[in-house]
């Protein structure tokens, strides 16, 4: 508060990066240990300071004093135009244009967003379904006293047990197995989403695109682009159509080449499928 003061009393730009370094410095640490410390209560505990942070910066970006002292700042360099400019755009993203009550709400709404993306991150987590495969096939490629060290491998007949939150197993199985079953197998557990998820996307869908609309962008997605070097979907949506037209002969000389592999190794017709690529 007291360098908020400051920026009130005497704008500048140094001022005002001190405001910057200050929270980011904190914020930074407390994104680091969200997502990477190995104690849980350390995760939770950087998780609420996020929460706190994320909502104190989001009063920042919507105090219009501030924004206010940044359109009064000196420009003398080049970079200082760069600064000025992006920080100026973060101000309007987060909607300092508006009226108190809708930046308020733009501010409740990126507060229960910033949940939703924490809980959808959290989720991923979970503990996987466990995955039966075919016993002869598997250990092929990873003997069961492998699994068993690893606490995997209980037999179920023909069947073993793997750990549907193994990526590092299923990955092996996809790229070095020559079941196209197996590798079906492991790729479809390595591939499916999150049930619990399901119900969190579709709410951070309705989370973004809510305060998109009232700052007035047609989508979240015009919202985003806005300040991207392709700034509109259809930019977007253009680009990538030319992209495939001018990619599509090679992808489908490619795809002979593999169908040439699979046929030579497998003795099969059957089209490439995703399993198929590692």
């Amino acid at each position: 508060d007291e360098i908020r003061h400051r920026i009130h009393e005497n704008p500048s730009l140094m001022t005002l990066d001190s405001i910057s370094r200050i929270v980011c410095n904190v914020i930074d640490a407390a994104e680091l240990a969200r997502n990477v410390h190995t104690d849980e209560h350390w995760r939770e505990a950087a998780e609420n300071a996020f929460a706190v942070l994320s909502d104190y910066l989001a009063q920042l970006n919507g105090d219009p004093s501030i924004y206010e002292a940044l359109l009064k700042c000196d420009i003398k360099t080049e970079e200082d135009a760069r600064f000025v400019q992006e920080l100026r755009a973060e101000f309007e993203r987060d909607g300092i244009h508006l009226p108190v009550e809708k930046r308020e709400a733009v501010r409740e709404i990126q507060g229960r967003l910033l949940g939703l993306e924490t809980l959808f991150a959290r989720n991923l987590s979970l503990p996987g379904q466990d995955v039966w495969l075919d016993a002869d096939d598997v250990h092929e490629i990873i003997p069961s006293s492998s699994l068993n060290s690893i606490g995997m491998g209980k037999s179920d007949g023909n069947r073993v047990q793997v750990d549907g939150n193994s990526s590092e197993v299923l990955q092996a199985l996809l790229r070095y197995s020559g079941s196209t079953s197996l590798r079906k197998d492991a790729y479809l557990a390595l591939h499916t989403s999150v049930s619990e998820n399901l119900p969190v996307l579709n709410a951070m869908i309705e989370a973004r695109h809510e305060p998109a609309t009232v700052q007035g962008f047609p989508s979240y997605a015009h919202r985003f682009l806005e300040d991207k070097m392709l700034d509109t979907p259809a930019a977007v949506a253009d680009f990538l159509n030319q992209q495939q037209r001018q990619l599509q002969p090679f992808y489908m000389k490619e795809c002979e080449i593999f169908r040439a592999a699979k046929r030579h190794v497998e003795g099969t017709t059957e089209k490439i499928q995703p399993w198929d690529v590692p």
